[in-house]
């Protein structure tokens, strides 16, 4: 399922940008550990996202994207150890649906 999701987040933008580069990864780990609620600087070292990282810093990236509802968790983390921003689309949702409820 995680990799279905990830396709579908990169089929929109590429669908919306021609010239995206969209790169998926798909981390059923992360889930799993911050399932247990582990907290995020242990999550972060046990699963070395430093890598990740790196690796988007190395393709140039313009940013990170959270594509699963239990990224955010790692939200802080994540921000704390990189330039390239990473975007919480959970928070985008709820503006959206915080505005759709409030009309009807």
């Amino acid at each position: 399922m995680h990799g279905k999701s990830t396709s579908r987040i990169e089929a929109v933008f590429e669908k919306s940008n021609k010239d995206i580069r969209a790169f998926s990864i798909s981390i059923l780990q992360l889930v799993e550990e911050i399932e247990k609620g582990i907290c995020e600087r242990e999550i972060y070292n046990l699963l070395n996202l430093e890598n990740i990282l790196n690796w988007a810093k190395g393709i140039n990236s313009d940013g990170i994207i959270l594509g699963c509802t239990h990224f955010p968790y790692v939200f802080n983390i994540l921000s704390e150890n990189t330039f390239i921003p990473i975007i919480d689309p959970s928070q985008i949702m709820f503006k959206i649906l915080k505005r759709w409820v409030l009309k009807n």
